[in-house]
Protein backbone atom coordinates (compact mmCIF):
# COMPACT_ATOMS: atom_id res chain seq x y z
CA UNK A 1 0.00 0.00 0.00
CA UNK A 2 1.32 3.80 -0.55
CA UNK A 3 0.33 6.22 0.72
CA UNK A 4 0.43 9.91 -0.73
CA UNK A 5 -1.21 13.55 -0.57
CA UNK A 6 -4.91 13.73 -1.10
CA UNK A 7 -6.63 16.45 -3.24
CA UNK A 8 -7.17 19.53 -1.11
CA UNK A 9 -5.06 18.59 1.80
CA UNK A 10 -3.99 22.38 1.93
CA UNK A 11 -7.31 22.98 3.74
CA UNK A 12 -7.43 23.13 7.45
CA UNK A 13 -10.37 20.83 7.49
CA UNK A 14 -9.35 17.60 5.23
CA UNK A 15 -7.32 14.86 5.74
CA UNK A 16 -3.69 14.70 4.40
CA UNK A 17 -3.24 11.52 3.74
CA UNK A 18 -4.77 9.30 0.62
CA UNK A 19 -4.33 5.62 -0.64
CA UNK A 20 -3.03 5.78 -3.97
CA UNK A 21 -1.83 2.18 -4.66
CA UNK A 22 -2.40 -1.07 -3.21
CA UNK A 23 -0.59 -4.38 -4.45
CA UNK A 24 -3.16 -6.93 -5.90
CA UNK A 25 -3.41 -10.25 -3.14
CA UNK A 26 -1.37 -7.83 -0.66
CA UNK A 27 -2.31 -7.55 3.18
CA UNK A 28 -3.86 -4.11 2.57
CA UNK A 29 -5.92 -5.47 -0.42
CA UNK A 30 -7.21 -8.45 1.90
CA UNK A 31 -7.91 -6.02 4.04
CA UNK A 32 -10.52 -4.22 1.80
CA UNK A 33 -8.16 -1.41 1.36
CA UNK A 34 -8.92 0.80 -2.07
CA UNK A 35 -7.31 3.72 -4.16
CA UNK A 36 -8.69 6.65 -3.17
CA UNK A 37 -9.22 5.49 0.94
CA UNK A 38 -8.26 8.71 3.29
CA UNK A 39 -6.26 8.08 6.54
CA UNK A 40 -8.72 10.04 8.57
CA UNK A 41 -7.12 8.41 12.19
CA UNK A 42 -3.97 7.12 13.49
CA UNK A 43 -4.08 5.18 16.58
CA UNK A 44 -7.66 6.86 17.75
CA UNK A 45 -5.91 10.45 17.10
CA UNK A 46 -7.53 12.49 14.21
CA UNK A 47 -5.44 13.02 11.56
CA UNK A 48 -8.02 16.24 10.16
CA UNK A 49 -5.54 19.49 9.49
CA UNK A 50 -2.74 17.75 9.84
CA UNK A 51 0.28 18.29 7.12
CA UNK A 52 1.41 14.51 5.30
CA UNK A 53 4.36 14.99 6.94
CA UNK A 54 2.92 15.04 10.39
CA UNK A 55 1.07 11.61 9.39
CA UNK A 56 4.32 10.53 8.12
CA UNK A 57 6.05 11.17 12.00
CA UNK A 58 3.09 9.03 13.08
CA UNK A 59 4.29 6.07 11.56
CA UNK A 60 7.99 6.64 12.06
CA UNK A 61 7.74 6.89 15.80
CA UNK A 62 5.39 4.03 15.53
CA UNK A 63 7.99 2.04 13.85
CA UNK A 64 11.10 3.14 15.99
CA UNK A 65 8.91 2.41 18.99
CA UNK A 66 7.94 -0.89 17.99
CA UNK A 67 4.58 -0.03 19.05
CA UNK A 68 1.18 -1.16 17.10
CA UNK A 69 -0.47 1.56 14.42
CA UNK A 70 -4.07 1.17 13.49
CA UNK A 71 -4.64 3.30 10.65
CA UNK A 72 -8.44 4.04 10.00
CA UNK A 73 -9.52 4.58 6.82
CA UNK A 74 -12.30 5.96 5.37
CA UNK A 75 -13.81 6.36 1.41
CA UNK A 76 -14.49 10.33 1.24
Amino acid sequence: MKIDIGPDSSEEDSFPAMVTEVVEGGQAADAGIEVEMHVVAMNGESTKGKTLDDVVQMVIEAKTEQKPLVMSLKML
